[in-house]
């Protein structure tokens, strides 16, 4: 039963003739969304379970060549009088070998990508001369070639290093795995390779108290045990991405394309950081990848209609450089010393690598046109096409920073099956010992139900407890109008839904091997005491 026959029942219910706005249905339908959140709360047995897959990420050691260090990176600007002026870049790392040398560490690297955004997100510590240990979080890791043989890899950092940091040994490596922001319950884990072997889930608190916790990588090999790790959540955007209709006049292959038809759309956007595994990316779509972390959406754009044969859509979405004032090297007299012809401002070596990517989502609205492609020579029908409420991810951006130009949108097709998730962070979760290679690990969730948004979503529940679904929400609908009798038999009813269900779904036997012994006949034999004066 999807939410449209729900919503049909809860309106029998209620009155012989119901009102049938779309301000009503839409009340109606929040009160569904409601009572659905709140009946995974009360009894969550009665939701289907679902499989989260993370993979693990071995430590990156400094290799024994003395090249494989990292020292605060430094750049040299070129004054007008010839002289030049070297400013140290205490937020950025770096570290220069040839290609010749031996016992350097690779990093894992993108495709051909000069990024190394499977860094992005990672921790490093570095040691300093003195023997003291310090830990950054890394935005953005990068590799320049231009002076090969010689290579330059940097690193970008949360926090400032001071410029006497110099050939630093480090460790990069994964303190804590993110599950899916939907993920509320973690029921099992398994290790996916040969050996299949299950991991032991624990409680923070006893893993704490027994130190059994990662403590400069000392300890590391097969992961045998799973707890809770901190939470992590990144600012959501605050300004909704900008559009507008372009219109392409000297070439008619350069506006709508499609395959998608023309009609009305909205646009939002997420902040992002990293990114995963090749095998946890999308499947349904090429080249988008799942970040490490991704934010709560932007404000909706204004709906944007595209009606001519012409016409096209382009998007615009805030820099996060920009935003941060990431990256920018202030000039005292930039006019009088350095030809930067007159600017406040000179881009740094960090410009453009504040490590924060971005995802597009879109949806549909309004009506569909009867046109679609170069010159509206395809003629579709307006019922082939749905009109989605949900957003849907339209373009991955987590390896790039967004721009201050437009982008074009001339009709390709979302990734149906990525839909928006609300996010109001990730809860992570901590290995014992730290994973010494990749593996697979394979749980076992319940995940929170997603909002019920077109009338053909189907709650993820057992169909007999739909009836419960049901009940949950006339008794806030009745609340509303302030009928509290009925709310109060509508409440029974719900509880006794409840009671009925949980005979089924909460309390399932267990299957254990059990073993029948022989009864042995106990002898009867007597028992004398003896007395002693």
């Amino acid at each position: 039963m999807n939410k449209g026959e729900i919503r049909t029942r809860i309106l029998e219910q209620v009155d012989w003739q119901p009102d049938q706005s779309t301000a009503f249905k839409d009340k109606v339908d929040r009160l569904i969304n409601r009572a659905y959140q709140q009946l995974s709360l009360e009894a969550p047995y009665l939701f289907f379970e679902d499989k989260e897959v993370f993979v693990t990420e071995a430590d990156i050691d400094s290799g024994s060549s003395t090249a494989d260090r990292l020292s605060v990176a430094t750049e040299t600007v070129t004054k007008k009088d010839g002289s030049t002026y070297t400013h140290t870049e205490n937020y950025v790392l770096v570290r220069t070998y040839t290609t010749t040398d031996t016992g350097v560490s690779a990093w894992p690297a993108t495709t051909d990508s000069p990024e190394y955004s499977n860094l992005n997100g990672r921790m490093i510590e570095l040691t300093l001369s003195d023997g003291t240990i310090q830990r950054r979080e890394i935005l953005k890791a990068w590799k320049d070639s231009s002076a090969s043989p010689t290579i330059k890899e940097y690193i970008a950092v949360t926090s400032e290093m001071r410029g006497t940091a110099t050939n630093m040994e480090y460790r990069i490596y994964t303190p804590a795995y993110g599950l899916s922001a939907d993920v509320v319950e973690l029921r099992s884990a398994r290790i996916w390779d040969d050996r299949h072997s299950e991991l032991e889930i624990e409680t923070q608190y006893d893993m704490e108290r027994y130190d059994y916790v990662d403590h400069r990588g000392q300890q590391s090999g097969r992961p045998q045990s799973l707890f809770r790790g901190p939470h992590k959540q990144i600012d959501a955007p605050t300004r909704a991405p900008d559009v507008r209709v372009a219109t392409e006049t000297s070439n008619d292959l350069g506006a709508w394309l499609g395959p998608m038809p023309r009609g009305t759309f909205e646009f939002c956007y997420t902040w992002t950081v990293g990114i995963l595994d090749d095998s946890v990316h999308s499947p349904h779509k090429t080249n988008l990848e799942k970040p490490r972390w991704e934010s709560a959406p932007s404000p909706i754009s204004a709906p944007i209609s595209v009606s001519g044969s012409t016409d096209y859509v382009e998007y615009r979405i805030p820099n996060p450089n920009t935003l941060l004032d990431f990256g920018y090297l202030r000039m005292h007299d930039p006019d009088g010393e350095f030809e930067a012809g007159g600017k406040i401002l000179r881009d740094a070596l960090r410009t453009g690598n504040c490590g924060i990517g971005h995802r597009v989502y879109i949806r549909r609205t309004g009506t569909v046109p009867t046109t679609v492609g170069p010159a509206a020579d395809m003629t579709i029908l307006n019922d082939n096409v749905e009109e989605q409420k949900a957003f849907h991810l339209l373009t991955d951006g987590t390896r790039q920073v967004a721009t201050t130009a437009y982008t074009s949108y001339k009709g390709s097709t979302p990734d149906y099956f990525e839909r928006l998730k609300e996010t109001h962070g990730y809860q992570t979760v901590r290995l014992n010992p730290l994973p010494d290679a990749r593996y697979e690990i394979e749980c076992r969730v319940l995940r929170r139900p997603a909002k019920l948004l077109n009338d053909t979503d189907a709650p993820r529940i057992h169909e007999e407890a739909v009836q419960a679904l049901i009940e949950k929400c006339l008794i806030y609908f009745y609340e509303l109008q302030g009928s509290m009798e009925l709310s109060q038999n509508a409440e029974r009813r719900y509880t006794d839904t409840l009671r009925t269900l949980t005979k089924r779904y909460a309390m399932l036997p267990r299957i254990r091997p059990t073993k029948k012994f022989a009864r042995v006949r106990r002898p009867i034999r007597e028992v004398r005491v003896r007395f002693k004066e």
